[in-house]
């Protein structure tokens, strides 16, 4: 089932036309069969929200397309300025929220439209359900599965793209890496299960440490790595005494004593991520080969 809420107006500007559209298209058995034969072609999120706004564009005058749910989002010219957005909440089958579909058009919605919007509604809530479940299922593959924070192979994918990113918006990029101190003492003193404990709660601190701009990773055992960004020639500094802060002030691991060693490189053009983690390492170890850290 699909609710509907209108907004408007949003602005005052002329809708581009839609390719393909006819107001006199009727929504036969044959074009069900079509759309949902378009709709299985891909579980790719983007794909199959692509193909959906081609086969709705010939029903339904919109300008932009855009679909949100926690495990997924696509957008498709949906900044485009119009007088009305629709948004419709979608549900699979057996009512479980898939999440949220907004139309921008120039003008309201006919009851024509809407209803043939609540057919295609239908035919696509089974595929795009089976489209979110792929989702989460890839994301759950880039998750630490202890600690819930990005894993190694998450951190290596992440690391491209933003050095990829930062050639384009020069907003700046850093590498923090870290392992813990007193960890390997705590393991043998009181077994993995309360090292695993400590794992999870020093994860909990840098991510109360860190901007929503930044993310952090668990690399293995008890290195972690934080990547910053966009960032100032202070923000290294913030995020570290945050991160000390942290950990002197949380019960917990002021009882066990645990501290945490810290190295950091800020990128620079011509830097891969393979010299810019190797950069950020051997200042780990420098800090930690200081007699006084």
């Amino acid at each position: 089932m699909d609710n509907l809420s209108r907004i408007t107006p949003i602005s005052r500007s002329a809708s581009l036309s839609v390719a393909h559209y006819s107001a006199a298209a009727e929504f036969t058995v044959e074009d069900k069969l079509e759309v949902l034969e378009a709709l299985q072609q891909s579980l790719d999120l983007k794909t199959l929200m692509r193909n959906f706004a081609t086969q709705a564009a010939r029903y339904v005058r919109f300008i932009g397309l855009r679909f949100q749910s926690k495990h997924g989002f696509f957008s498709l010219d949906f900044r485009k300025s119009s007088d009305y957005v629709d948004n419709f909440s979608l549900d699979s089958a057996d009512y479980t929220p898939l999440g949220t579909l907004s139309y921008r058009t120039a003008k309201p919605l006919t009851s024509k439209e809407n209803a043939v919007l609540h057919e295609l509604h239908k035919l696509l809530s089974q595929p795009l359900l089976h489209s979110l479940k792929m989702s989460e299922l890839q994301a759950n593959c880039l998750k630490d599965h202890l600690t819930g924070i990005g894993n190694r192979a998450y951190f290596d994918e992440s690391m491209e793209r933003w050095i990829e990113q930062n050639y384009r918006s020069h907003s700046g990029l850093a590498l923090l890496v870290l392992d813990l101190d007193n960890f390997k003492e705590v393991n043998d003193r009181f077994g993995h299960q309360e090292g695993d404990a400590v794992l999870i709660r020093f994860s909990h601190l840098l991510k109360s440490a860190i901007r929503h701009s930044d993310m952090a990773f668990r690399l293995g055992g008890d290195e972690f790595a934080i990547v910053l960004t966009p960032t100032t020639p202070v923000s290294v500094t913030q995020v570290s005494e945050r991160i000390k802060q942290a950990l002197k002030q949380d019960p917990y691991m002021a009882e066990l004593k645990i501290g945490c060693s810290m190295g950091w490189q800020d990128w620079s053009r011509g830097m891969d991520a393979r010299t810019l983690f190797q950069q950020a390492d051997l200042s780990l170890y420098e800090h930690k080969a200081r007699p006084n850290k």
